[in-house]
């Protein structure tokens, strides 16, 4: 597919800028949004494989707040070009929780105004990151009804990080956001969710155009060097956040049962659970926390373990709602992967990923053990099989073509 650039392409998301990176990662205190960077460069660079010449991107980078969570207090407007022959804009803010939700709109309903207004004779299709621009969506449609406005949704706001010490206020505002999604959803002509379970929520089956698209990787995810000489023995290996919710604290619980002096557990992240593990760290030698790390060093470590751990259980409603990032980011790595069986994990994992049998700490012990201890080309072809599948059938050109398809659909009619 290579669409006309008689549309015009837009990009409303959170991404961080290649010359920016290294600021965000300096300035960042806690977690990084690695993940939806990931995703949304990906998503980006496999848009602009099917058309013709680079889209507009409107950015408000996805940081922490200050003074908790980022070192800045304002950041500033910045023009720059992630292609050649791209005009992008990156978003200043005064980056204040709850002023910067009320401000960033008003900053970017102008540039999306320009935007409009520079190209009247064409057809335009925004691309939208997460629900975070509701606000944007709705001044767009009122100001020009014909612009094809496409939803991304990796998450259902009122399921989005769900760290406990997240304040009362956080915790309020994702649920307005929630409450502010369905009665809009009329200002959206289309969606990429990542499960089908996530179309019923929002009311739009049989309604409204949209594609599941449960994540997507790219060659240069993978542009980290693998040696099998390199890989550790008897290591297993966890990158992400330290929510409680998702399982950590069953991860190292169920490492603590095996006897084996050899074993190791890599952790790498930062958030709820960091000082329990810290403390456990001290009197279990076997267990190494590496604290936040940069994510050339974390996709190295993957690639170097023994086996990838996701301990989310499929004991919660959100889990219906979503499919882990770090599945994707797991089976790029090559490595053979231990994880629960979701509602939302479509069926055509299973031949990939180990699943543990139940919800019991003992289950979980027993499935590290049975994969750590395969033989070696088991473990190394099993990590083939894995790469090679997200590599052929979910790399960002694909899935791009889906959603380039549906709105194309869309716009013929």
């Amino acid at each position: 597919m290579n669409m006309s650039k008689e549309i015009e392409y837009a990009f409303l998301g959170g991404i961080f800028p290649k010359d920016l990176q290294s600021e965000v990662k300096e300035k960042s205190i806690g977690n990084i949004q690695y993940a939806a960077n990931t995703l949304q460069w990906n998503l980006i660079n496999g848009i602009e494989s099917n058309i013709s010449g680079p889209i507009k991107l409107f950015n408000r980078m996805f940081i922490g707040s200050f003074p908790n969570k980022y070192k800045d207090f304002y950041i500033k407007t910045k023009v720059f070009s992630h292609e050649e022959g791209a005009c992008d804009i990156n978003i200043g803010f005064i980056n204040v929780l709850f002023i910067k939700q009320l401000l960033i709109p008003k900053v970017a309903n102008k540039y999306l105004l320009d935007w409009i207004n520079d190209n009247n004779d064409k057809k335009k299709v925004l691309f939208v990151y997460s629900s975070n621009f509701l606000e944007s969506i709705t001044f767009v449609k009122k100001i020009d009804s014909s612009v094809h406005i496409c939803l991304i949704l990796p998450d259902l706001p009122s399921f989005m990080n769900m760290d406990k010490s997240n304040s009362i206020l956080y915790k309020c505002l994702n649920r307005s956001n929630q409450k502010a999604l369905l009665n809009n959803i009329r200002y959206i002509d289309s969606f990429v969710i990542l499960t089908d379970q996530m179309a019923e929520v929002l009311s739009i089956k049989n309604k409204k155009p949209h594609v599941v698209i449960e994540g997507m990787v790219s060659d240069s995810n993978s542009d980290i060097n693998q040696n099998d000489n390199d890989i550790k023995v008897n290591t297993i290996c966890y990158t992400g956040t330290l929510t409680k919710k998702y399982g950590i604290m069953d991860l190292v619980k169920a490492f603590r049962l095996i006897e084996n002096e050899e074993y190791r557990l890599v952790i790498c992240g930062s958030g709820e659970a960091e000082a329990e593990i810290k403390k456990i760290a001290l009197n279990d030698p076997r267990i190494e926390y590496k604290g936040i790390i940069p994510r050339e060093e974390a996709i190295k470590i993957q690639k170097n373990s023994t086996v990838l751990v996701n301990p989310r259980k499929n004991n919660e409603i959100y889990t219906k709602y979503s499919f882990p990032s770090k599945i994707m980011e797991y089976m790029i790595a090559g490595r053979p992967i231990v994880c629960y069986k979701l509602d939302g994990m479509p069926d055509e994992y299973d031949d990939f990923l180990n699943y543990v049998h139940d919800n019991s700490i003992e289950s979980l012990k027993n499935k590290l053990v049975e994969v750590v201890s395969m033989k070696q080309e088991e473990l190394i072809n099993q990590g083939i099989k894995n790469r090679n599948f997200v590599l052929e059938n979910k790399n960002n050109n694909i899935q791009a073509k889906k959603i380039l398809q549906m709105i194309d659909t869309t716009l013929i009619k």
